[in-house]
């Protein structure tokens, strides 16, 4: 349960990150006028924390050392990016107004992002690893 908890809290927290910077991006590009009615921060913010948990949750399917690496991904990935997919479908994050080239260059950066992510957590991890083995190593001498 606290592995849960704490998987959850980081999830919000690097979700909730992305998306005030992303907004922060898209309103200095737009020279201000980023505005948002009819309650767009708040479908914009609620998505973001169902996509934070949709990629922070699976991941711990890690834990499950009975599966290969490349299905655990599999896994995590498949889930994650499809609800990302259909979240942002829903709350109109993808920009259909630029037909088929849109949609397709918003599922490049997404894989990007998602994989960029998820890369850079496996290098925490396995860094984490390599200290806890080296304490290890050092306390058996």
């Amino acid at each position: 349960m606290n592995k849960l908890f704490k998987t959850i809290l980081t999830g919000l927290s690097l979700g909730c990150t992305i998306f005030t910077i992303c907004s922060v991006l898209f309103d200095a590009i737009g020279g201000g006028t980023f505005l948002l009615e009819n309650w767009s921060l708040t479908k914009m913010a609620m998505s973001t924390v169902i996509v934070s948990l949709g990629f922070s949750v699976p991941s711990l399917i890690y834990e499950n050392e009975k599966l290969s690496r490349g299905l655990q991904i599999l896994i995590h990935m498949g889930i994650g990016c499809t609800l990302m997919l259909i979240t942002a479908s829903i709350v109109g994050w993808i920009p259909t107004e630029y037909g088929i080239s849109g949609i397709i260059i918003f599922v490049i950066i997404e894989l990007l992002f998602a994989f960029l992510i998820w890369f850079g957590f496996s290098l925490y991890y396995k860094r984490e690893a390599e200290r806890l083995n080296e304490q290890i190593k050092k306390l058996s001498r």
